[in-house]
């Protein structure tokens, strides 16, 4: 094979790094090869998206959209300050839920590989927003908003301007509950899932 068709990996080593929080479905290790790479992740869930297309159980349930978004901003704080990179890729795809509630990002090694500095920060708070948006259906919404999804819309709306620590200080996440309270969620969702 000629040596200009041989396709090379362009990652330095250092460019993938082992990745240690409880929103993230962790990186533990990366093999490089000439030509590939090979991921290894911990734990996983059951993706939002998949939640959602079963049946959406957090329509109406502000509290536990504001309790994902807290912990997907959580999770965003570190990818963003420690790990050095923007997710790029962060949807109601690529967030899980886990067997005992826990809201995760997943296929942050992604981000690594493309080397996707923090230039573009907003990008991924944005998305936090949409994923608010998705799960309480806003867009579907008739009647006037009140209450805890007025409080949601205005984060949705304040999610492309502002950052990480001004989003977990705005007033919807405030009234979110605790993580642990997804656990019934995630439960249920797995259920659901199994039925449909």
């Amino acid at each position: 094979m000629d040596a200009n068709q041989v396709e090379v990996l362009q990652i330095r080593p250092d460019q993938i790094v082992k990745t240690s929080h409880e929103n993230l479905v962790n990186l533990e290790e990366a093999y490089l090869g000439h030509r590939s790479i090979v991921i290894a992740y911990d734990s996983y869930g059951i993706s939002l998206e998949e939640i959602r297309r079963a049946s959406n159980i957090f329509f109406n349930d502000a509290s536990a959209v504001a309790c994902i978004c807290r912990e997907l901003l959580k999770g965003l704080k570190y990818i963003h300050d420690e790990v050095g990179i923007t997710h790029g890729n962060l949807s109601c795809c690529t967030v899980v839920l886990t067997d005992r509630g826990q809201v995760k990002i997943t296929d942050v090694g992604d981000g690594m590989v493309r080397g996707r500095g923090t230039d573009d920060r907003t990008m991924d708070n944005r998305a936090v927003g949409q994923i608010a948006a998705t799960l309480l259906r806003l867009d579907c919404l008739e009647e006037d908003l009140s209450g805890p999804h007025l409080e949601a819309e205005s984060f949705i709306h304040v999610s492309s301007i502002a950052t990480v620590d001004e989003l977990l200080n705005h007033r919807f996440l405030q009234a979110g509950f605790e993580p642990w309270c997804l656990q019934s969620l995630a439960i249920l969702s797995k259920v659901i899932r199994f039925t449909v």
